[in-house]
């Protein structure tokens, strides 16, 4: 993992920042795709809709900052706090077709999609080592 190479020493801590600074957007076509081929065009829908909203902006916040913490490299953003109404309005979310593809079943983690999230950051790597 990035992280355990970070803490063994085997990147470079340029390389990880040059990759860090490049990973905000660049897994955007990858979720789009991911999104397009597992939900219907009224999850997608649904999807975009909570994505843009506050909370969906927020729980975006939260992967953000925990894929730097799972890189063992600081986050240029705070972990985002959530009120109980905002929960109340992600667990709503949750409980929706589109909510549950990608929250409960965790679409971005199963094995294949995971795998092109890999291949990215791999990429990014050799990019970042030039």
């Amino acid at each position: 993992s990035i992280h355990q190479a970070n803490q063994e020493g085997r990147v470079q801590p340029e390389t990880l920042n040059c990759v860090m600074s490049k990973t905000k957007y660049v897994f955007t076509p990858i979720f789009v795709n991911m999104f397009q081929s597992a939900l219907i065009p009224q999850e997608i829908s649904d999807a975009i809709r909570f994505h843009e909203g506050p909370i969906g902006k927020k729980y975006v916040a939260l992967g953000f900052v925990m894929f730097y913490q799972n890189t063992g490299t600081p986050s240029p953003e705070k972990m985002p706090q959530f009120t109980d109404a905002e929960m109340r309005m992600l667990d709503d979310f949750k409980k929706t077709s589109a909510g549950q593809k990608l929250i409960v079943n965790k679409l971005a983690s199963q094995p294949g999609n995971h795998q092109l999230v890999t291949t990215k950051i791999q990429e990014l790597f050799r990019l970042c080592r030039k």
